[in-house]
Order: structure tokens, then sequence, then C-alpha cells
């Protein structure tokens, strides 16, 4: 990723952090960004989630969509906003104890 792909991630991660802390009250999951990957022309943004209760993370977030996404435009300012896309992070979770 370029400087700037990078400088968009780490803004898209701290606001969705933020949005999802302030929308999902912490007895329903902990959620965690894993990842936030920009694609070239800017026009996506793919967030990656883990989920400690191992819930289906797009369906929980799937109602606050809208409001997470107008958040991310106001605070960009209208400048370059991605669509934000979040997809359940299945790699090895920092939460799995399986493996004592």
């Amino acid at each position: 990723m370029s400087k700037h792909h990078t400088a968009l991630a780490k803004i898209i991660q701290g606001i969705v952090s933020q949005e999802i802390f302030k929308r999902i009250t912490p007895d329903e999951d902990f959620l965690t960004i894993t990842s936030v990957r920009i694609t070239k022309d800017f026009d996506f943004a793919d967030v990656f989630i883990s989920s400690f209760q191992k819930q289906d993370v797009v369906e929980l977030l799937h109602p606050h969509m809208y409001g997470i996404q107008k958040v991310l435009y106001k605070t960009l300012q209208r400048k370059i906003i991605p669509t934000l896309r979040i997809m359940q992070d299945t790699s090895q979770s920092i939460f799995d104890n399986t493996k004592i």
C-alpha cells in the first residue's frame, strides 16, 4: 500500500473502532478490527473484524453501517470516501485458547 492508502486505512480504522464501541454494547460482543485494506482506486475499504464470541460480525453490524458510513463521510469532509465492506476475519483469533 502507498502512504496515502496506509494513512487512510488508519483513519478509517479509528473511526470504525469508535463507532463500533458507541453502537455495540460490550454485553453484545467484543469486536476487534484486525486490519483495514484500501483498494488501489480508493473505492472500497475492506474492514476485517474478529469476534470474541464467534458470532457473525456482518450480521451484527449491518443495522449500523449507514450511520458508520455517514460519520466517515462527515469526518473525511467529502474527500476520498471509500465504501466500507465489513468482513469476518476467519484467521486464527488472538482470543482462541484451544492451543494451550
